[in-house]
């Protein structure tokens, strides 16, 4: 899968090169590309290397079929991708808090037990700042309440 990503990679990269040859002033550009085009069209080798090629796509999209079948029988299961997340499943099911019923919940009590309040605040200060900035409830006492929604549109919770 490698070598044949690696020489259509090679290809395109070499094709590249030969069209940028139209970026040079027009007299050269048209000398170039004529010389090109003819060593294209007219080499037995250009035509050795295309049917390389042509095989290369074959197999590239044979391996990673090939795989992803293997992949698939290695575990028995298909993977499976929720871009929701438990929280807003909850949410759905009206167990919502707040006004709106389209909040949950974000307790770190257990985690403050269990390593210690320094240890979460190294890691999560500048949350737990902002939070008691904009709502006045220290989130170290008490759970803070978010809304999943926001946090969606930026990649997840």
């Amino acid at each position: 899968m490698a070598l044949t990503g690696f020489f259509l990679c090679l290809f395109l990269v070499i094709h590249l090169f030969g069209n940028l040859q139209l970026l040079l002033p027009a007299e050269a550009a048209r000398w170039q590309f004529n010389f090109y085009s003819k060593l294209l069209s007219g080499n037995i080798l250009i035509e050795l290397i295309s049917y390389i090629l042509f095989a290369s796509i074959l197999a590239h999209a044979i391996y990673a079929l090939l795989i992803t079948i293997h992949n698939r029988r290695s575990n028995g299961k298909r993977y499976e991708y929720d871009r929701r997340s438990v929280s807003s499943n909850w949410i759905d099911a009206g167990y919502g808090v707040g006004p709106l019923k389209n909040a949950v919940y974000l307790d770190f009590s257990r985690a403050i037990n269990e390593q210690g309040r320094e240890k979460i605040e190294e890691k999560y200060g500048n949350l737990f700042r902002m939070y008691q900035k904009i709502t006045g409830i220290n989130g170290y006492a008490e759970p803070m309440r978010i809304s999943p929604a926001a946090h969606f549109s930026m990649g997840g919770l």
